[in-house]
């Protein structure tokens, strides 16, 4: 791969859509960082409150795909190609992924 000559890239961070880009990405940053300070004292707090919904959970292995064997789309199957998702196990040892199913509303 090529590397981008220092003046093309001079160029872009100069041009318009550049700066509206870096704006954009700032913008975000402030509100997520908001949205951190807001709620990082609060993990235990949304740990019991998912706990209570939780009816019981199910364990995979393999970590080749990124979000396991019950992940709903096959795109990283299709792009990766010749991979194995996993396997859902009984027992909690050493699993990659948790999966939590909520109770059935009444």
């Amino acid at each position: 791969m090529e590397r981008i000559p220092e003046e093309v890239l001079q160029a872009y961070e100069v041009s318009e859509s550049y700066q509206k880009l870096k704006k954009i990405r700032n913008d975000n940053s402030k509100i997520l960082q908001g949205y951190y300070r807001k709620y990082k004292d609060r993990l235990s707090y949304f740990k019991k409150e998912a706990a209570k919904k939780l009816a019981h959970e199910r364990y995979g292995t393999g970590m080749i795909l990124p979000r396991g064997r019950l992940c709903p789309g096959n795109m990283e199957a299709l792009r990766i190609g010749n991979v194995k998702r996993g396997r859902i196990v009984k027992e909690y040892v050493n699993p990659g992924y948790v999966y939590g199913y909520d109770r059935r509303p009444t």
